[in-house]
């Protein structure tokens, strides 16, 4: 579950970086990096992040589902996931203020007109990334989650609260993920090389056809997947101890 994470991390680290790629007049994309330049020293940190946020949220997971001994060690590890996650969070949110040139649009949007990603023009910007939180104060919870979830994850899991431990950590993951949201938006891909090629979230939509069809899919087939989902959770509620797995040793639990 290593890998994963952190190219989860890293994958986030290089869309706040930008990622170098181009559209000619055909509109065909070309990129022109490589695997190594992807492994940079922010996206690296920001894959730490992922690494230390899902260990906590795995970690709270465990603690609250499995029986002792293993409980516990979940429960120490997750803690030091939750502090590890404050900490490098936090160094990522000043490297970002001070270190990464964001992205900011200067001519007129038009959400409404064509998904043609060259018909604006786009200029880096020192702190840029930061101005979405003045300009929607509403953005700050994103960040403010973060935080908080996995500050009251620690003492919820020392005092062995699990399962307000997995919620307060919950919390903090989606906090963290929507941060990243909340700071490029509109953006959601720049581009390192040329930034008017970089895709916002009007660049990169579908049709209003193919939009409102998987509106009505989502509106029929999302509530049947959330009772299936809590038919499972609810049959597999509780502790998996020891006892339970040797009592049930001749079936699936």
């Amino acid at each position: 579950g290593l890998v994963p994470a952190l190219i989860f991390g890293v994958a986030l680290g290089n869309a706040l970086r930008g990622v170098p790629f181009r559209f000619d007049d055909t509109m065909r994309m070309t990129y022109e990096g490589n695997l190594l330049g992807l492994l940079n020293p922010f996206s690296l940190l920001c894959g730490l992040v992922s690494v230390a946020m899902l260990t906590m949220q795995g970690g709270t997971f465990l603690a609250a589902k499995a029986g002792e001994p293993v409980s516990e060690r979940a429960a120490h590890m997750a803690r030091l996931a939750a502090m590890a996650t404050i900490i490098l969070f936090a160094l990522g949110g000043l490297w970002l203020a001070v270190g990464i040139d964001g992205y900011r649009i200067t001519s007129t949007l038009a959400p409404d007109g064509p998904s043609n990603p060259l018909l604006k023009t786009v200029t880096h910007q020192a702190g840029a990334w930061l101005k979405n939180y003045s300009l929607y104060p509403a953005f700050l919870a994103a960040p403010i989650l973060g935080f908080v979830g996995a500050g009251l994850a620690i003492p919820a899991l020392s005092a062995r609260r699990d399962r307000l431990a997995f919620l307060a950590s919950s919390i903090s993951t989606a906090g963290i993920v929507a941060t990243v949201g909340a700071s490029t938006f509109p953006f959601l891909l720049p581009s390192s090389i040329e930034p008017k090629a970089s895709l916002t979230v009007w660049d990169a939509s579908s049709s209003q056809l193919t939009l409102m069809i998987m509106l009505i899919a989502t509106g029929i087939f999302l509530p049947i997947i959330l009772a299936y989902t809590a038919f499972v959770y609810r049959v597999l509620r509780g502790r998996v101890t020891e006892s339970y797995v040797t009592q049930n040793s001749k079936t699936a639990y």
